[in-house]
């Protein structure tokens, strides 16, 4: 790219600007360089990378830790809850074993009962019976008594029977 002096002339000589080139050079280095401080130069790149790796492994590390901890907690209360069921079942099934035998066992009072039942209202009718017999029989007697009683007798006049005692048995 050419170079123009003050009256729009082209310069080929660089001979009067010379602090033109290296003002644009001192510039760039300036830009590029940043200045560490003395401590990052001393200490290397890759021992700093390894320290913040360490920190993260071992943060992962404890939580890692932390969560087996509360895992094995969860793990040791369901082994808990798993033998009180145990221990549950087990009373359940020696109730439901007893109450079968106390089921069976009414069971047989309750047949026994209605055996009896059957037995009283047998022998209530059996009763009955015999009691209406009995009034059966009671109203043909005195219905054969009352016969008896409304037949005639034939009196005669001329003779009359002085009463007769009545002997005792002895």
């Amino acid at each position: 790219m050419p170079i123009f002096d003050e009256d729009d002339k082209e310069i080929h000589d660089l001979e009067g600007y010379p602090n033109l080139g290296a003002t644009k050079t001192r510039i760039k280095k300036e830009k590029v360089k940043i200045k560490f401080p003395d401590v990052f130069k001393k200490v290397p790149v890759f021992s700093i990378v390894l320290v913040v790796l360490i920190i993260l492994l071992g943060i992962m590390t404890f939580s890692l830790a932390a969560r087996v901890w509360t895992l094995s907690a969860e793990i040791e209360d369901i082994k808990a809850i798993k033998s009180q069921m145990a221990t549950i079942q087990a009373n359940i099934t020696a109730d439901n074993e007893a109450s079968n035998k106390e089921r069976n066992k009414l069971k047989g009072e309750i047949s026994q009962l209605q055996n009896d039942m059957d037995g009283m209202k047998a022998q209530q009718r059996h009763q009955a019976e015999v009691q209406n017999q009995r009034q059966a029989e009671a109203k043909k007697k005195a219905a054969a008594a009352a016969e008896k009683k409304t037949v005639p007798e034939k009196k005669t006049v001329a003779a009359k029977k002085p009463p007769q005692k009545e002997k005792k048995p002895q």
